[in-house]
């Protein structure tokens, strides 16, 4: 019975680690881009997306349980590809990154500023002061994490139920917006961005050390989390309210405030963790020196952006979601065949894949990417 306890107690932990690293700053964008592309195909976004997300998380699981030694994915793309995609690989995991760094201290300054001020008159201090804290949590490390992760990833999953609740008799399906071709890339991005929590995974094999037969029931359960917030998220928003802003909960009161202050929370230090143990692990740095690297240039740019404005924030998300999902999502559908074939452990699980499912899924993401890079550039 102990045993069964202390299962049921990691696999927990497992799945608020990865679904806290999943769920961030992205879905705060969604309601923008349904309200323009049309809600039941951003709907059908958030469905699709989510799924390939979920098999895409498990191809990467096994990957990591087929790999005796634990990387960040420039690792894994060194061992299987060789040194030039393991170069690639970190450039586009320091872009995205860096690019969910600046969606979240954006939002978090606006969303703070307008929490205690009624606007958004003070995100660069709101900013600073959050950057400030994950800072120091970040030097911390895992440990000042998981005291969090559980309780904050639940207290995101409630307060979504609750004002699912609050406001699901105001929804007005006959006034979702209907779909737009104009927009109907749009959502591609930010949708993307919101579901990549690939770089949590070998995380999670180190919460369940020892324990690694309980990581394929993990993986599972905390990708299809954030399909159920995003969409109900979505739809009480987009049903509920009209004119909403590119970061939704700053027209809609402060538990939409609180929710998107507490989701970007768990998110930013998983993902600022990733990237110094990415430039620790794979390239050797000393710990300062890959702090320095992973927390400290984002600020800087940051404070360029908030300054002259050259960035909004639905950019941000786009920019992350093509350059880490896009980049991230195509390689591992590739790197899967190879571990299967050149791995030098047997992993507690196995994934059923073939070229035939990973070409299609390439298209789609390729023809994504393309759309969403015409528009940025527009």
């Amino acid at each position: 019975m102990p045993q069964q306890k202390s299962n049921f107690a990691l696999t927990m932990q497992a799945i608020a680690a990865q679904s806290g690293t999943i769920i961030g700053a992205g879905f705060l964008g969604m309601p923008y881009a349904l309200s323009r592309s049309g809600f039941w195909i951003g709907f059908a976004y958030i469905l699709g997306i989510g799924l390939i997300m979920l098999l895409v998380n498990l191809y990467y699981a096994e990957i990591i349980l087929r790999t005796s030694k634990v990387h960040q994915h420039p690792g894994y793309a060194e061992k299987y590809f060789g040194k030039k995609w393991k170069r690639m690989s970190f450039i586009a995991l320091m872009v995205g990154a860096y690019a969910m760094f600046l969606a979240y201290l954006i939002a978090e300054g606006q969303s703070l500023s307008t929490l205690f001020f009624g606007n958004t008159g003070y995100i660069m201090e709101f900013g600073t002061l959050f950057f400030i804290l994950m800072s120091y949590l970040s030097i911390r490390g895992m440990k000042a994490f998981r005291k969090y992760e559980l309780f904050g990833s639940l207290l995101v999953v409630l307060i979504t139920l609750l004002l699912f609740y609050q406001y699901y008799p105001s929804i007005n399906i006959d006034k979702l917006p209907k779909f737009n071709p104009a927009f109907i890339g749009l959502p591609f991005g930010i949708i993307l961005f919101s579901f990549l929590g690939i770089d949590g995974i070998p995380g999670v094999r180190m919460i369940l050390a020892r324990n690694e037969r309980l990581m394929k029931r993990s993986i599972i359960i905390s990708s299809l989390i954030p399909i159920i917030v995003y969409a109900a998220f979505s739809l009480v928003v987009v049903g509920s309210f009209s004119n909403i802003p590119q970061i939704a909960t700053l027209a809609l009161g402060k538990l939409f405030i609180i929710l998107g202050v507490l989701s970007m929370f768990t998110a930013y230090f998983s993902t600022s963790l990733t990237l110094k143990d990415s430039f620790q692990m794979d390239h050797g740095l000393h710990g300062i020196i890959a702090w320095f690297f992973a927390i400290c240039l984002p600020y800087v740019i940051f404070l360029a952006i908030v300054n002259y404005g050259f960035l909004q924030f639905v950019d941000v998300l786009g920019i992350g979601g093509i350059v880490l999902g896009g980049f991230y999502v195509i390689m591992t559908l590739t790197m899967v065949h190879k571990a299967k074939i050149h791995g030098d452990r047997k992993p507690e699980f196995s994934t059923v894949s073939n070229w035939a499912i990973s070409t299609a899924i390439t298209l789609i993401f390729l023809a994504g990417i393309v759309w969403t890079i015409m528009q940025v550039v527009k």
